[in-house]
């Protein structure tokens, strides 16, 4: 999760800060808000980026599995969106599609092995 973590914020933080160059390199066609959409879809993933970070490292295996199940809605459906989006496929367009359809099948690959392989030992919680 924390790999996955660091390339959500990477993401998120080249959307807020170059969303012009951002939106070109995914193919994106030019239309009038695109960079307020670049910027504001930027501060999501970031914000998104954050979450997972925190809850890889600090989180009962209850709540990992939650949120394992989440991210595996949530890159597939990104993996979706990005290759359904209009304009060009480019080189980054296909390495973000093939990124969020892997991180989909990492996290669902994992999931049971988190789930099973390490329980929540209560004496050792603050």
């Amino acid at each position: 999760m924390v790999t996955n973590a660091i390339l959500i914020g990477a993401s998120g933080i080249f959307l807020f800060v170059l969303p012009i160059r951002t939106c070109e390199m995914l193919g994106m066609p030019a239309f009038p808000d695109r960079e307020w959409f670049a910027r504001f879809a930027g501060l999501a993933l970031f914000a998104l980026s954050e979450h997972v970070a925190t809850t890889s490292r600090s989180a009962r295996d209850k709540v990992f599995a939650r949120m394992a199940v989440f991210m595996i809605f949530i890159s597939a459906s990104i993996a979706t969106l990005i290759y359904q989006a209009p304009g060009d496929f480019t080189g980054w367009r296909w390495f973000a599609v093939i990124s969020g359809g892997l991180w989909a099948f990492l996290y669902a690959v994992t999931l049971p092995i988190k789930t099973i392989g390490l329980q929540d030992d209560e004496s050792t919680r603050p």
